[in-house]
């Protein structure tokens, strides 16, 4: 699945404008939103950080094709995948909807799926 295909699927709201503001002043980047980021990663192909990867990737499901981590659309259907339960949307299937949550890790309710922001060296990345 493209990301053109997923895009009209996804609904992201934006998190507090006190958060946009940090981000722009930590990656020095007056343009960046955390939409911006997500929709640009989703847009991507291949591992954003090889050799972090390498350590990771033990921890994926063999059903979970790595062969195919470089296709366009690789990230887009991962995507898919583990917010709705499918590699692909159908026409009239319902929005994904991305927010952007503040919680103490220790009250995180289970079904939330949880996206992080890590820099390359940052010890969550590949994190179970």
């Amino acid at each position: 699945m493209s990301f053109s295909k997923l895009q009209p699927h996804l609904c992201i709201h934006s998190p507090l404008q006190s958060w946009t503001t940090e981000l722009r002043s930590a990656i020095a980047d007056q343009d960046a939103s955390f939409s911006s980021l997500l929709t640009d990663f989703l847009e991507g192909s291949g591992v954003p950080c090889p050799q972090l990867f390498e350590d990771a990737k033990i921890h994926f499901d063999p059903i979970v094709d790595l062969e195919t981590i470089n296709n366009d659309g690789f990230r887009s259907r991962i995507f898919c995948w583990v917010s709705s339960g499918s590699c692909d949307r159908q026409t009239d299937a319902p929005r994904i909807t991305v927010s952007f949550l503040c919680f103490n890790d220790k009250t995180i309710p289970q079904h939330v799926f949880q996206v992080r922001f890590v820099a390359d060296n940052d010890p969550s990345y590949g994190e179970n």
